[in-house]
């Protein structure tokens, strides 16, 4: 029997507040075409974040008139039928989400508690099937896949062992790739060669990157493990 996956309860105050990133990420991400959501798809695009919503919730989020946040109707062609309304974001919503959005992966310390004992927690050994549409999965790839174009680019003298650094970073992309991954895999590829470029290069875009990577690993370990 498949595992039941919980999500944690939000209040309607709380949504509010992150209903304008969810959008964001949801609408503007690099596949993305749309400008704008219609209800399921919304409430598909909060499940991926990992919260538990209904769409009463979420029209009631739309009712506290937020400046981030649009709600648009659109007129039936035929009288019978109910007019159609779209969720998105006005254009302060989407300048406040893109510099929040920015802001969380910029200079992001590295505190990872949670990372540092997965390595010998029972959940390492779990399975788990990999969401590739969740927001924190495509995050960390996103971020992964410019760490590797990173670590390719630089030509340092330096950096005599950057073959074999590429390679444990392609490593774990292709784990990433996968239908389902051992939590204790994707750990054990990435977080050591990670943990070495963010110490080796401090001040250096690298560095920052492997920061910024580190943290997103945390956050979608964290992510599956609910």
């Amino acid at each position: 029997m498949p595992e039941h996956k919980t999500f944690p309860k939000i209040k309607r105050r709380d949504l509010e507040e992150h209903l304008p990133l969810i959008l964001y990420r949801r609408l503007h991400h690099e596949d993305s075409k749309q400008i704008r959501l219609e209800m399921p798809q919304l409430v598909a695009a909060c499940r991926n974040e990992g919260f538990d919503v209904t769409e009463n919730l979420v029209k009631m989020a739309f009712d506290l008139k937020n400046p981030f946040l649009k709600r648009t109707s659109v007129e039936s062609r035929f009288a019978f039928a109910h007019s159609t309304y779209y969720y998105g974001l006005t254009s302060k919503g989407f300048d406040y989400a893109q510099d929040s959005h920015e802001k969380t992966y910029q200079d992001l310390p590295y505190t990872t508690p949670l990372i540092d004992v997965i390595g010998n927690a029972p959940a390492a050994d779990r399975v788990v099937p990999l969401n590739h549409n969740s927001a924190p999965y495509k995050d960390l790839t996103k971020k992964l896949d410019e760490g590797i174009e990173a670590v390719k680019n630089e030509f340092s003298n330096d950096f005599e062992d950057k073959e074999e650094v590429q390679a444990e970073l392609e490593a774990g992309r292709k784990l990433l790739k996968a239908a389902k991954i051992r939590i204790g895999s994707i750990y054990s590829t990435l977080k050591p060669v990670l943990t070495k470029l963010k110490s080796r290069f401090v001040d250096h875009v690298i560095g920052r990157m492997a920061t910024q990577i580190l943290a997103l690993l945390e956050k979608f370990i964290a992510f599956i493990l609910n």
